[in-house]
């Protein structure tokens, strides 16, 4: 009689993502669940605990609101079990030695610059921001070299590691009506505001876009901002929505597949620009033309005027001027969707995610 195969159990942890983060739960989760793998995503979390899906089920233990805090309650996550750890937060790097020690496989995953990341906090005093960032890289750089795989989400990244893969976060691809006949005359931004992400500008669109009769739709919490000048800002254009709060996921995807446009503009700092923003190639999958500042890992995939509108500095009167310009939104944003489909979409990474598990095996 032939013994049944192990069930591969992996976990997944996070002390600064949500229960459904995207890359997380809604990509790499699903992925390996859907071929064979037991996951537990455990979470320092204030979030109500999801209900258990087939193949996935969650952990949660209360998150403190202090950095220095959640690093001494994620020693918690050490007494779970599992073959496979995947951890998503530097806070986390510590525990990796203490997982190689006691048998366990551990996949670091890289999402974005850690140490440019912290010195850019606020709370972080302007003195201490390179001593600080020197720190975390040094954090970093120590604890990860215990890891067995280390994943990335850009190649840039990844230069900063001798042993990586790349897994880069395109979007899910779905057959959808992608026409201008579904669309309203809309331009959103829905994602976190930060002083680098030029949300002035955007409530400044509103005004250059109103005689063409476009809304100007702008969701996400907001750091580091003076959110109440933001609100008197965007209180001067009647075709302005700012609401600086979180919507949920399903309303995300609802605006995105009605909106013409998306907007996705970033400052020139090297953190920014060094970025790799997935909301560009989620307004291509949902149908809305990403409209970007020259960001340059999105355009060595994306070219400007076939595939996105590409505005240095995020100029709010030349943003109105091109879209005001474009003859054919339909021909760009089928363009954007086509090359979505043959090249940058999550079932292409998914395959390079398992091969990643497949090799710890």
């Amino acid at each position: 009689m032939l013994k049944k195969a192990k069930t591969i159990r992996v976990a997944m942890l996070a002390s600064t993502h949500s229960t459904k983060d995207a890359r997380i739960y809604r990509r790499e989760a699903r992925a390996l669940a859907e071929n064979g793998y037991s996951v537990t995503i455990a979470l320092l979390s204030n979030e109500p605990l999801p209900d258990p899906e087939e193949g996935i089920n969650w952990i949660l233990f209360k998150k403190p609101s202090n950095r220095f805090l959640r690093i001494a309650v994620a020693i918690k996550f050490l007494f779970i079990s599992a073959d496979i750890f995947h951890l998503h937060d530097i806070e986390l790097a510590h525990l990796i030695p203490i997982f190689r020690i006691l048998g366990k496989r551990v996949i670091f995953d890289v999402h974005e610059f850690f140490p440019e990341g912290i010195r850019a906090k606020k709370w972080v005093p302007k003195p201490l921001k390179g001593l600080v960032g020197l720190c975390v890289a040094i954090w970093e750089r120590c604890f990860l070299s215990f890891a067995n795989q280390i994943i990335v989400v850009t190649s840039y990244i990844g230069n900063k590691f001798p042993k990586h893969r790349v897994v880069r976060n395109f979007p899910i691809y779905r057959n959808q009506d992608i026409s201008d006949d579904i669309r309203k005359k809309s331009i959103i931004y829905v994602g976190v505001m930060y002083p680098e992400r030029l949300v002035s500008n955007m409530i400044e669109v509103g005004r250059y876009v109103k005689d063409m009769g476009f809304e100007v739709e702008i969701y996400g919490p907001a750091h580091n901002l003076d959110i109440d000048e933001l609100k008197k800002r965007a209180a001067q254009y009647s075709n302005v929505t700012f609401q600086p709060e979180k919507i949920s996921y399903d309303i995300t995807r609802q605006k995105f597949n009605e909106a013409m446009f998306g907007l996705c503009l970033f400052d020139d700092s090297p953190r920014m620009t060094r970025s790799f923003p997935n909301k560009v190639f989620e307004y291509i999958a949902h149908g809305a033309i990403p409209i970007i500042t020259p960001i340059k890992s999105i355009l060595d995939f994306l070219e400007d005027g076939q595939h996105a509108i590409v505005v240095e500095g995020g100029d709010p009167k030349i943003i109105a001027e091109r879209i005001e310009s474009l003859a054919d939104t339909d021909t760009l944003r089928k363009k954007g969707r086509e090359i979505l489909k043959n090249r940058f979409n999550w079932d292409i990474e998914k395959e390079k995610l398992l091969d990643v598990y497949k090799q710890l095996l």
